[in-house]
């Protein structure tokens, strides 16, 4: 294993750079589609608050590893602090959120920015490290994660963009954080055992086995309401195309609805054959449900409203490249989410 390998794996990188990095491209794309960000300018900015996103979460996940050091040496969890000394913990997550602070420069005067960003660096230590360790809180255990992982990242973003007061914003985080929400409880629900028997105080742990499930199920229900709404608003905000003809009449986000309902409709099929849910963030066997919650609005919705930024604003050319190469799509990659799609067909049947 060579160093980036291992510093990625320390990092939990695979936890983070898909969901929680996607998710901020799809705001930074939205805006600039609405406000017509087409700018090097824009380009500048959105390249500061990438780099300002993955500091952001190696802090993140970094304190959460300190505050969980014990628990997971028991529970035999990878932990970046079973390898790294933890003495030098304070000067690592210091130097992450110095160089993270002053790289936002820019930003600084944009109204909200700055308290967002204290307001996160509240919100992600405080639940992780004792006295208060929210993660032990009962709800606030679920709460806080969604809040720190997807609803205050976006908000800066909008907040960095001069797009934070106004009414598609509101509605934008409310699905993040009920996105959010629900891989907090199902990340619970997956760990309720171990946490039982570490005896860690946990939401999961507290309401027990029966209520977590029901809560995880109707927060993937909200969820899926809310993205519904998310690209009905897409369909009416995101101006069309400057093009002649019938292709600049379409709205440019009507290939997304049409792209969702086949896929919600597989997804109901297999649900009404089986007679159950799959988990679509933690079952290790990824189906149709996967690719509706996690493929589609995170990885697909992206990288489409890049290639309409880039058909706006070829220069934009430059984001669609590094999106590419930051997910990385190799041939099994990009085949299971197809082989996904294609074998619910065998539902039918």
């Amino acid at each position: 294993m060579n160093s980036l390998t291992k510093l990625m794996t320390l990092l939990r990188w695979k936890d983070w750079f898909f969901d929680k990095i996607l998710s901020l491209i799809l705001v930074a794309s939205y805006v600039a589609l609405v406000d017509r960000l087409f700018s090097f300018t824009y380009l500048g900015h959105l390249a500061i608050l990438l780099i300002f996103a993955i500091l952001s979460a190696a802090y993140g996940f970094l304190v959460n590893d300190l505050g969980d050091r014990d628990i997971d040496r028991r529970q035999g969890k990878l932990n970046a602090f079973l390898c790294l000394n933890p003495a030098q913990a304070p000067l690592m997550l210091a130097g992450l959120l110095l160089v993270a602070t002053l790289i936002t420069f820019p930003f600084w005067p944009q109204p909200g920015f700055l308290p967002l960003w204290f307001l996160w660096i509240l919100v992600t230590t405080t639940y992780s490290l004792p006295p208060q360790r929210l993660k032990e809180r009962g709800f606030w255990g679920v709460i806080s994660p969604a809040v720190a992982q997807l609803v205050l990242p976006s908000l800066l973003f909008f907040a960095a963009l001069g797009h934070l007061v106004k009414w598609d914003t509101m509605l934008l985080v409310v699905y993040f954080g009920t996105k959010g929400l629900a891989i907090a409880l199902g990340q619970q629900k997956r760990d309720l055992d171990s946490d039982l028997r570490t005896q860690t105080r946990t939401f999961a742990v507290r309401v027990g086995h029966k209520r977590i499930a029901w809560s995880y199920a109707a927060t993937l229900l909200i969820d899926q309401v809310f993205f519904v709404m998310t690209l009905i608003l897409m369909f009416f905000q995101i101006p069309p195309l400057d093009w002649p003809g019938l292709i600049g009449k379409i709205p440019p986000a009507l290939p997304l609805i049409l792209g969702y309902l086949p896929l919600v409709t597989l997804a109901l099929r297999q649900r009404w054959v089986r007679g159950c849910f799959t988990d679509p963030y933690f079952d290790p066997e990824k189906d149709i449900f996967n690719v509706l919650y996690a493929i589609f609005p995170a990885g697909i919705v992206p990288l489409y409203l890049v290639v309409l930024m880039s058909l706006h604003y070829p220069a934009n050319l430059m984001v669609l490249v590094l999106l590419i190469l930051w997910i990385r799509p190799s041939p099994q990659r990009l085949l299971w989410p197809l082989r996904a799609v294609l074998g619910n067909r065998l539902l039918w049947k």
